[in-house]
């Protein structure tokens, strides 16, 4: 080797000595830096005409484990999801109040029913008279206020999507400007400052969504959500969201811009193409995706419990069975049945059995000309429910059930408020087993114990009936839900069902107690509680208790999922910063050998240098 080539080789070597110098000078300094990662150089020989004539720096690697990076920020994503639900339904919890909250929705039914046994009992106590209306006015207020919380809660859910679509903007065009001059500086230095910096602002968004990225051999980046739509590419998209400022029961989201009543999430791919994200389901994990469960299930069933709760409880109380007496015509046999106090959302049963001997059901609800409730109508998964006009009298509306039921019956009108529903008589297909109909008595005196205690407070206080205004009253029936003023102004309405009623007649007051504590009823599977094919039946005490039971049980799950969660995240998080954790008795270590190679190779140019300077000295 040559003096020249030895003084060459030594200076490269004091280069690359000089920029170890600077990689491990800013590890150090940077060991406490969120989001900066350890860094090295590799280096390579170089070489000319198969000699090796010194040494260079070929790369500056960042340290970090990219398969416990991807599994990181997929946890990230489902720690978020588990997070948000778990802090919600706790808050949601503490809404209902725990078993010595004197104003928990369960105790305050109990006082009700404990207030209605005491007027029972004493059914000529004005004071008893007045705290049971108290009770009841409690009650109703109870249920308001919980279904306030409860749009309140949804109305954040709300706000907190439109945020943090806006942190997800905001995140993708940094990511985008990042990724720009990372591929830029590719064919200059290594940007390995600029790809700590596109990490970290792809961990925050995968915090928001669950999402795919995929990095291309310059080093350029794409990200897609985990169900294929493309954020970031050739260009960026951007996210939308519509939010709605008012929050309430029947606030809906739904896949049709002219019919939801809540934001959806759009993404604008800058061709003039919009995806609705929400329907095209995008969103599986993230904040944007617990936000959205929250909003439009979670919640939306906890609003229904309680809405169930309100509406069996008031017809309960209101409604009364109107049997059907058996009637006979030229061998066919069936039922007479009277309708005259038939109202808007009050409904006929049939029940009858088909040429197989199938048991069917039929439900008409009386709906004055407006649509059909459908069959979510009624809880019973065997029933068929069917909308009928009932403006025309008893003889329009035999008329329109047997429009429905068609040939195997005969349906007439025998006299005015009352009509007959006959089988095809002996040897035809179908048997008449059973008809009946559910009937809502709004005066207060009508010489019947039930009564409209608990009225719809749309629309002035109407008798709730389940079907109003041209739509299923249920639905918010929670938030509108008080007692019918006339009880407040004369509480011994409580006790007199007619005008010739005793004081201390208990008759109303026991049949109030028995039709919440007693008598059964079949409750709608869209409350969470029971099945669509098997939906639970029982009191409507029975259903608190169900209610609040099956919101502990879930309330207890997401926390303990949130739980679960949080340890493997923390876990993950551990190993993704361990990976990237910059060790400062290793760069300490690797001091001291840059420290002993840069004097070698100065030494090297020392000698070098003498003999070039003896050899001038000749």
């Amino acid at each position: 080797m040559s003096i020249t080539n030895a003084l060459r080789t030594s200076l490269t070597g004091l280069k690359v000595n000089q920029r170890e110098l600077e990689v491990v000078s800013n590890n150090i300094a940077n060991a406490d830096s969120v989001g900066y990662t350890r860094k090295t150089l590799t280096t390579s020989a170089i070489v000319a005409d198969e000699r090796t004539i010194g040494v260079r720096v070929t790369a500056i690697n960042r340290e970090v484990d990219l398969q416990v990076q991807k599994q990181w920020r997929s946890s990230a994503a489902a720690g978020e999801y588990a997070r948000i639900r778990s802090d919600a339904m706790t808050r949601l919890d503490s809404f209902y109040g725990g078993p010595a909250n004197v104003s928990s929705l369960d105790q305050l039914f109990s006082e009700f029913t404990g207030a209605m046994e005491t007027l029972a009992t004493s059914p000529e106590d004005n004071a008893a008279r007045i705290e049971a209306v108290a009770a009841a006015d409690s009650l109703a207020a109870s249920l308001r206020t919980l279904s306030a919380n409860i749009q309140a809660l949804r109305g954040e859910t709300e706000s907190s999507l439109a945020d943090a679509v806006d942190e997800a903007n905001s995140l993708l065009a940094l990511i985008a400007d990042l990724d720009k001059q990372v591929v830029a500086a590719q064919s200059s230095s290594a940007p390995v400052g600029l790809l700590d910096q596109r990490d970290a602002a792809i961990d925050s968004l995968s915090k928001l969504m669950d999402i795919r990225v995929e990095e291309d051999k310059f080093g350029k980046v794409t990200i897609h959500t985990t169900s294929g739509q493309q954020l970031y590419g050739a260009t960026v998209s951007r996210l939308g969201f519509d939010e709605h400022g008012v929050v309430n029961a029947n606030s809906q989201w739904t896949d049709s811009a002219e019919t939801r009543t809540l934001g959806t999430v759009t993404l604008d791919t800058g061709d003039g193409m919009k995806v609705d994200l929400f329907a095209a389901g995008a969103f599986r994990s993230g904040s944007i995706a617990a936000y959205r469960s929250l909003r439009d299930d979670a919640l939306v069933t906890a609003q229904a419990q309680i809405d169930e709760l309100a509406s069996v409880m008031a017809r309960a109380i209101s409604n009364t069975t109107v049997a059907g007496e058996a009637a006979s015509a030229g061998g066919a046999e069936g039922f007479d049945l009277d309708v005259s106090g038939l109202a808007t959302g009050n409904t006929i049963s049939l029940a009858y059995k088909d040429a197989a001997g199938v048991d069917r059901r039929v439900t008409f609800v009386a709906t004055n000309g407006g649509a059909s409730p459908g069959n979510g109508f009624t809880a019973d998964p065997k029933d068929t429910v069917v909308a009928v006009d009932t403006r025309g009298g008893s003889a329009a509306l035999a008329a329109a059930i047997q429009q429905t039921l068609g040939a195997g019956f005969q349906v007439t009108s025998p006299s005015d408020g009352s009509i007959r529903v006959l089988d095809d008589g002996a040897g035809g297909s179908t048997d008449v087993t059973a008809l009946s109909a559910s009937v809502t008595l709004t005066e207060l005196q009508s010489g019947e114990p039930q009564f409209a205690l608990f009225v719809d407070g749309r629309a002035g206080g109407q008798a709730f009936t389940g079907y109003s205004l041209g739509a299923d009253q249920t639905r918010g029936f929670a938030e509108r839900i008080m007692v019918n003023p006339a009880l407040t102004a004369d509480s011994a309405l409580m006790v007199k069902y007619a005008e010739t009623t005793t004081s201390a007649d208990a008759t109303r007051p026991r049949a109030l107690l028995d039709a919440l504590t007693s008598t059964t009823a079949m409750f709608n599977p869209a409350t969470g509680v029971g099945t669509t094919s098997a939906p639970y039946t029982g009191t409507v005490k029975n259903f608190l208790t169900q209610v609040l039971s099956t919101q502990g049980a879930q309330i207890a799950s997401a926390q303990r999922i949130n739980e679960g969660q949080s340890i493997v995240t923390a876990n993950l998080e551990e190993r993704y910063r361990d990976s990237q954790a910059v060790n400062i008795d290793e760069e300490m270590a690797r001091l001291i050998e840059l420290q002993t190679a840069y004097q070698a190779n100065a030494r090297v140019m020392k000698a070098a240098q003498d003999m070039i300077d003896a050899l001038f000295g000749i």
